[in-house]
């Protein structure tokens, strides 16, 4: 009997990680649960007992994917004297950079789009409901514009963090830029479009007390 094998901890941790690499690079239809036990080295008789059917493989994966990020997220906005506009600028920051680090999380999000599939995580609706609170506390207090819908604003700076780094490269073709040039020029451009993100943010978002509230409001392009 393998090390693995009695290493019940360790033998989930490689069938995670080894699924996370197969869903991210072929998405969920193209990967068999033999495919996921040959990179584990593993029995797919092990990953059913581990995981039970590749359906709830595949959620374990996605919560894995994001676990990190929630639990970061939360943090930030349990803070209860944080004034709205740092909050928004640090929740802006912290998913650029959670992304920024993490490629294949966003070629898992680009899969969960194809297939209209949520990363329904525990954590999620919770965060989710709790950045929305925050905002409209802001908006409460005078320093989220009162007509913005808490929701879509949380929306729309994920969706642009989201959309940038799916298209990066694209974007950089199409502005005549090498999809091979060196790792510190796409970090400068990545740079480069945080803070003109978080510009559109706090000039659309924000009132002028919430600018006021905001001890370090990120400067504009």
């Amino acid at each position: 009997m393998s090390k693995r094998t009695l290493d019940p901890e360790s033998t989930r941790a490689s069938i995670l990680e080894a699924a996370e690499e197969l869903f991210a690079a072929k998405g969920y239809d193209a990967v068999s649960m033999s495919d996921i036990g040959r990179a584990a080295g593993v029995t797919k008789s092990l990953i059913h007992h581990h995981f039970g059917a590749k359906e709830e493989l595949w959620h374990a994966v996605k919560e894995r994917c994001m676990s990190e990020y929630f639990t970061m997220q939360r943090h930030l906005l349990e803070q209860p004297q944080a004034a709205a506009g740092d909050l928004l600028r640090l929740s802006i920051e912290t998913y650029f950079r959670f992304l920024q680090k993490n490629p294949r999380v966003v070629r898992m999000q680009a899969w969960l789009d194809i297939l209209q599939d949520p990363v329904m995580v525990a954590a999620a609706g919770s965060v989710t409901e709790l950045g929305q609170h925050r905002l409209r506390v802001g908006q409460q207090h005078g320093e989220i514009r009162p007509a913005l819908e808490p929701l879509h604003i949380i929306g729309c700076f994920l969706g642009m963090t989201e959309h940038w780094f799916r298209s990066r490269a694209v974007v950089c073709a199409k502005s005549g830029l090498s999809p091979d040039m060196p790792a510190e020029e796409f970090a400068a451009l990545d740079e480069s479009f945080l803070q003109t993100m978080c510009g559109i943010f706090f000039d659309g978002v924000l009132t002028d007390a919430g600018r006021k509230a905001a001890t370090a409001p990120p400067s504009r392009p």
